[in-house]
């Protein structure tokens, strides 16, 4: 009977750190090709890291483009995250992250990571934060921000439009003369 009691305590331990939390956020297109968002843990459904002061867990925040398919290309992603006391509560380490991944990739804190789209879906990006709460009142918040990456023909044409500038007005400083 003992072993049977100590078997259900045991799960009920294992199960309360396996406890998550979820978000999901709409990037928004605020220039071409520039998306953006902001996220916080109060808006999570299910508990905050582990549900409970030093018990383990894992938050994820699913950051959708509701735009459509993307161009095809590489998009700088640049990812913030802020620790936050709720109230009174005086501390300097509200949450100890253990690990963070940005679609399944290890990040720190404040990360810029570079993404190829393949143009035929929605992009979606999944940020996991691993840790536990150290105090009952706190939380995290943060922001996303998605920039297309021009593409190399991008400068050159660029470069060709400034040498052609360069090139009428020398033109024309020449008949001038």
């Amino acid at each position: 009977m003992k072993l049977k009691a100590l078997s259900i305590a045991t799960l009920l331990c294992l199960s309360a750190g396996a406890q998550a939390g979820t978000m999901s956020v709409f990037l928004n297109e605020t220039a071409p090709g520039f998306w953006q968002a902001s996220y916080d843990s109060k808006f999570l459904t299910g508990p905050l890291l582990g549900g409970a002061p030093n018990v383990a867990g894992t938050d994820t925040i699913t950051f959708q483009s509701v735009s459509g398919p993307w161009p095809e290309g590489a998009y700088y992603v640049e990812l913030n995250f802020m620790e936050q006391a709720s109230g009174n509560v005086a501390t300097r380490d509200p949450i100890t992250v253990t690990s963070a991944t940005l679609n399944q990739i290890p990040i720190s804190y404040m990360a810029t990571r570079s993404f190829d789209i393949d143009g035929t879906t929605n992009p979606t990006f999944v940020f996991k934060v691993n840790g536990y709460s150290n105090i009952a009142s706190t939380g995290y918040h943060g922001s996303i921000s998605v920039t297309a990456v021009p593409e190399p023909e991008t400068y050159a044409m660029l470069l060709a439009g400034l040498g052609l500038m360069g090139a009428i007005a020398r033109r024309r400083k020449d008949k001038a003369a």
